[in-house]
């Protein structure tokens, strides 16, 4: 059962497959999107845990970029694709944080 539409399945596949970290893919490598259902009916503090040493934003989406760019062996397709964002936004971001592809 997939809570989404066939778009949002493929998008989530081709990202459980460059993040996981095993040959085969997991159930949950896939079921590990940002939000869940459940957060979406409760908005994102009911996944929130409260923690002192919080990361920034903008941290946290450079590193994302570099893990993707990582995975997919510096594809700019296969990343912007995992990262459910477009090529051009990605080549975008990557200026934002002076990275190369």
């Amino acid at each position: 059962d997939w809570p989404g539409n066939v778009r949002e399945l493929d998008s989530a596949i081709a990202r459980a497959v460059l993040l996981e970290t095993t040959q085969v893919l997991q159930e949950s490598s896939l079921l590990s999107q940002p939000f869940s259902a459940e957060a979406a009916r409760h908005g994102p503090e009911a996944e929130m845990p409260a923690t002192q040493g919080v990361v920034p934003l903008a941290e946290v989406e450079r590193r994302a970029l570099v893990h993707a760019l990582e995975v997919s062996a510096h594809n700019v397709s296969l990343a912007a694709r995992a990262l459910g964002i477009n090529r051009a936004t990605l080549h975008r971001k990557l200026r934002k944080y002076e990275l190369s592809a």
